[in-house]
């Protein structure tokens, strides 16, 4: 599920945080770009170095707290540079890993040690 930020977001962002983590197990990768004119901190992506305009870049969402964060902080950088862009900023989470399937390995059988036989730790009695 693709998430589109625009600067209106942040005043109603439950709706896109929801969509961003439904059907994933926290905590996962997403993808996030942006088409501000320069680059962005943005401080909820746990990225602490400018993410350049268009560059996609991996977030890890951790918590639907954090995913939260994400729609209100990318809302309110789109509404202070003027940027009325539907897409300002566009999450999109990386697809779940299919579960890997192990075959069933049937429990190896102990040795029979007879009916009527004792432990070996006895017999020494």
């Amino acid at each position: 599920m693709t998430v589109e930020i625009d600067q209106n977001a942040g005043s109603a962002p439950r709706p896109l945080a929801e969509a961003l983590v439904k059907g994933q197990t926290l905590p996962f990768q997403a993808s996030l770009t942006h088409k501000n004119s320069k680059p962005l901190v943005v401080p909820s992506s746990g990225i602490n170095t400018p993410i350049a305009p268009g560059a996609p870049v991996n977030v890890k969402v951790k918590s639907f707290e954090q995913a939260w964060l994400l729609v209100t902080d990318l809302a309110e950088l789109a509404r202070r540079a003027g940027n009325e862009a539907k897409d300002f900023a566009v999450l999109t989470p990386d697809p779940a890993p299919e579960p890997t399937r192990e075959p069933i390995q049937e429990p190896a059988s102990a040795p029979s040690t007879g009916k009527g036989s004792k432990p070996a730790a006895q017999e020494a009695k």
